[in-house]
């Protein structure tokens, strides 16, 4: 019997992350790390419509839903990052750890159930120079990302490993405000594997984004607001969604003593 679904969800990230940046240097880059642990609100409205036949009469109705509670917790231990004459580089290493609440067949779930390994690279170029030395008012951003996913707890399935790449341009017009355009793809590259894959493990989800950010800073080398608005394609086992993001940097010095450096907003 065919069911007609109209579906709508919104959903909050709070997602505080602490970051540690070294005075020194390692191998000639300096050193970070950080920590974070989001907190998910998700409210679901799920409309639906069945078509009757012969046994089962029409039948129409809604159900409301909502989630809130912290997510994974996310560990940043080591990252690099190199500044040569005309590029900056970060490579980096983090692991996703199970902490949010997950059950299988939960509904309110506000974890994924599964620890993951994730790889990095940031490059930046910057194109333009000013009386022959680099400027950074414009800058072109690439950033590959390679990630391991375990088993989900208390199943045998393990989902398909995943890669994702990032992009964008971001040009400064003045020395606080900066308008940029973004983009990102996620492309699952390992099967669906377990005795408890019901699904074809071999048919792979995918999600694009492209959208348009703006920052500014409020005080230069310290206090910085980026907001971002970017719209989802070419979906596969993913909903389509418009995603409204603000990112507040602060950098406190309070451990190194730093002197404070414009920060590039990476996520």
């Amino acid at each position: 019997t065919p069911i007609n679904l109209d579906t709508k969800i919104n959903g909050y990230i709070n997602d505080p992350l602490l970051m540690y940046v070294s005075k020194g240097k390692i191998f000639g880059a300096t050193y970070s790390g950080g920590i974070s642990v989001p907190y998910n609100t998700v409210n679901l409205n799920l409309g639906y419509s069945r078509i009757g036949d012969t046994n089962l009469p029409h039948e129409n109705g809604s159900t409301d839903s909502n989630v809130a509670g912290f997510s994974d917790l996310n560990v940043m231990p080591l990252y690099l990052s190199w500044g040569l004459p005309q590029f900056d580089i970060t490579a980096g290493y983090m692991f996703y750890a199970p902490t949010g609440k997950y059950e299988i067949g939960g509904n309110d779930n506000t974890g994924l159930g599964y620890w993951s390994n994730v790889f990095q690279a940031f490059t930046y170029y910057y194109p333009m120079k000013t009386d022959g030395k680099t400027s950074k008012a414009t800058a072109i951003m690439f950033a590959p990302t390679y990630e391991i996913i375990g088993k989900i707890k208390d199943s045998d399935v393990k989902p398909g490993n995943r890669l994702d790449f990032d992009y964008g341009i971001d040009q400064y017009f003045t020395e606080s405000l900066s308008v940029g355009i973004y983009g990102g793809n996620t492309f699952q590259v390992g099967d669906d594997k377990g005795s408890e894959v019901y699904w074809n493990g071999a048919v792979k989800d995918r999600v694009g984004i492209v959208g348009l950010q703006a920052g500014y800073l409020f005080w230069q080398g310290r206090l910085e607001a980026v907001a971002k608005y970017g719209h989802t394609y070419g979906s596969r086992e993913h909903f389509d969604v418009n995603v409204f993001q603000i990112n507040l940097t602060y950098i406190t010095n309070a451990l190194t003593g730093n002197k404070a450096v414009k920060k590039t907003n990476t996520q």
